[in-house]
């Protein structure tokens, strides 16, 4: 035992003595008091002691006896070496009880598991505040967290004053935020709370540590949210010196994210937006969608994440109607630290535009689908794909977007109907019930669950931006593509229909697709002039009518590519239209439909691929007219993921080329398929 301090710790943060102690070994506990019996070292015994009675509360009273017998020993010792204890007065807090000094007491209270827990509070809270380490008081407020998850909402208010008391008479320096959680997971219980009492609990706390403070503030949940913003303004200013910003430089920042959702954790980062006079490079968006763009991140501190753009980068954004930067636009005054320019009037004035809102509401929902069910990407999106990466931190980021895609089609919907976001919060609670629907986080179906559940609640939320933005109808001319079910009496139909007398609207054909054994189909198509989809229910009354004669299986309707609201580009058709039915679509006669001619056409669509992969799909089938008897070889082109542009510059190119095969007068308009419905 020569040379053992008692002062040293081991990896396990434990001194000599209390090693011995722990062990039970009080006869070389002796021997290290008459060593050294100063006050600190009693504390810690005591201290180790209280831990334990407070730690095992509640179980064996077996596992309690030893941290009981290490006190007794204590208070024996200490009389022995004349080192008193020096405890504090009663307080209301603790019953008005006061901490043991005899043995005699120790003994009275030893059946009480009560009062034993009481003391081991009382001998914690003396040793801890006489450390300089603790001033933080962080004991109390784990103490007063525990109160809080057992709904014991007044004697947490009790200990949040006691706590409050402790910091104003002594040395003891608690951050705004610890007040904070206590205060904000209160009142995020769900469990009532004594209103009158925890409002000026609050403000007692809060007025004293808020720069213009509003004491006649609304008693909501928007008020401790903007508390938490408005204790970090020192530290969010200081946080310009760390990206080389001066005060001065900058227009406007603002809190924005889960704290302004009522969605935050302690462990949420602080997002900031800041708005800088000083100039930066032009902003370089996603190839797909003018909307998503590269941008530095400043993680600080490990707490803060903060982006910055210039005035005419931010402006740039609210012209594209980001909706990241608009809903700072609409931020309560608590969550807006400075604001030397009006962007809201700018946005309103030149930028509002209820289309565009609703097409970038339905890309913030895209994107994030997009990474569980496309994974392959365009190059300057792979970072997002999950294809290779299966870990927990990728999942939690794709369930936290999956959350992002209800909110902003709620912002968007507030925005269309009111010209404002008036609640950030509005649809904050369906975090709770996406986490109780996922369950367990590493289930591999957990965000299986997760996509269906938002799959609902976004099409609920989409069929309201519908009828508050109805898509741009299609007008002008349609063909119409109706086939019949197959019936026995086949060529008896046929000889039928030659005469056309009865049917002087259609155009009958026989079908038969190349390469598959299938019956022959009966066609018939016809022209239509009008506007979708309104068109739709007298157009299928009119078709039954005019051939009741038959057995219809399907209709679909093609627009010619001219039309008014046929999409420009792909991403608008993705977000837009049914992209299991909407496509474009090529037609041509052909001398005969060989792997050639089909060899060549994909060629010349293969020179168009972008970075992504783009479907594209070519059927041939012979088709002869009810009404001759010669025959025809038809090219079909279906090509989804392009635009329109890009559809005509591969039909010009198909039908400039002599190496097609393609009879020249069937230069046929492309068309856009907007209908299929089968019968």
């Amino acid at each position: 035992m020569a040379g053992a301090s008692l002062t040293t710790y081991n990896d396990a943060k434990k001194t000599p003595i209390l090693l011995a102690a722990e062990n039970e070994y009080f006869d070389i506990v002796g021997y290290f008091l008459e060593q050294d019996h100063r006050e600190t070292v009693f504390d810690d015994l005591e201290l180790a002691a209280a831990l334990h009675i407070l730690t095992e509360k509640d179980t064996s009273k077996e596992k309690s006896k030893w941290g009981i017998e290490l006190l007794k020993y204590s208070l024996v010792k200490r009389i022995q070496f004349n080192v008193p204890k020096i405890v504090a007065e009663p307080v209301g807090l603790y019953s008005n009880q006061r901490e043991c000094q005899t043995v005699d007491e120790l003994n009275q209270i030893q059946a009480d598991d009560n009062r034993l827990h009481v003391e081991a509070l009382l001998i914690q809270e003396r040793v801890l505040l006489s450390g300089d380490e603790n001033l933080s008081l962080s004991w109390l407020f784990d103490r007063a967290m525990i109160f809080v998850n057992k709904s014991q909402f007044e004697q947490c208010l009790d200990l949040i004053l006691y706590i409050f008391h402790l910091s104003q008479h002594g040395e003891s320096q608690p951050s705004p935020e610890q007040y904070f959680w206590l205060f904000y997971n209160m009142f995020k219980s769900g469990e009532p709370i004594p209103e009158q009492r925890f409002w000026e609990v609050c403000d007692l706390i809060f007025q004293s540590m808020t720069l213009n403070f509003d004491p006649s503030h609304k008693r909501d949940q928007l008020h401790l949210l903007g508390l938490a913003t408005k204790i970090e303004h020192s530290e969010i200013l200081s946080n310009l010196r760390e990206i080389n910003l001066d005060y001065s430089d900058v227009a406007n920042i603002y809190c924005h994210g889960s704290r302004t959702q009522g969605t935050c954790t302690p462990t949420s980062d602080r997002d900031l937006i800041i708005v800088t006079y000083s100039k930066q490079e032009p902003l370089t968006f996603w190839k797909d969608f003018d909307y998503f763009h590269e941008f530095q991140l400043h993680k600080l501190h490990n707490k803060y994440d903060v982006c910055v753009y210039s005035v005419e980068n931010f402006e740039k954004l609210l012209e594209k109607n980001y909706l990241l930067c608009i809903q700072c636009l609409f931020l309560p005054k608590q969550f807006i630290v400075k604001e030397k320019i009006d962007f809201r009037s700018v946005y309103l004035d030149k930028y509002y535009n209820p289309k565009r809102i609703k097409l970038v509401a339905l890309y913030e929902m895209y994107v994030p689908i997009g990474m569980m069910c496309q994974p392959k990407r365009s190059s300057d999106s792979e970072v997002l794909s999950i294809a290779a990466d299966k870990s927990q931190a990728k999942r939690d980021f794709i369930f936290k977007n999956l959350f992002h895609v209800i909110r902003f089609l709620d912002l968007a919907e507030q925005l269309i109907e009111t010209r404002s976001i008036h609640d950030l919060t509005r649809v904050s609670h369906l975090l709770v019930t996406m986490k109780e629907v996922r369950g367990d986080p590493t289930d591999e179906c957990a965000l299986d669950r997760v996509l269906d559940f938002v799959r609902v609640k976004s099409t609920e939320i989409q069929s309201r931006l519908n009828a508050l933005v109805p898509r741009e109808p299609l007008v002008g001319l349609f063909k119409v593509h109706i086939t019949f079910e197959y019936q026995s009496n086949f060529q008896e139909m046929r000889t039928k229909l030659k005469s056309k007398l009865n049917y002087p609207n259609y155009q009958f054909a026989i079908l038969r697709i190349l390469d598959e054994k299938d019956f022959p189909h009966l066609t018939a198509t016809r022209f239509y002039h009008g506007e979708y989809p309104s068109m739709i229910p007298s157009l299928e009354k009119e078709i039954r009518e005019e051939l009741a004669d038959f057995n219809i299986e399907s209709i679909t309707i093609t627009s010619s590519i001219s039309n008014d609201g046929v999409p420009n580009s792909d991403m608008e058709m993705k977000l837009l239209w049914d992209e299991q039915v909407c496509c474009f679509q090529l037609c041509y006669k052909v001398f005969s439909c060989n792997q050639r001619v089909k060899s060549s056409i994909k060629s010349i669509i293969s020179k168009r691929k972008w970075s992504q992969s783009l479907q594209t799909c070519l059927s041939s089938y012979k088709m002869t007219r009810v009404d001759e008897d010669k025959f025809e070889y038809i090219l079909k082109v279906s090509l989804s993921d392009f635009d329109r542009k890009t559809v005509l510059e591969i039909h010009n190119e198909v039908m400039n080329s002599s190496k097609q095969g393609i009879i020249a007068s069937s230069n046929i308009e492309p068309e856009f398929v907007v209908y299929r419905r089968q019968i």
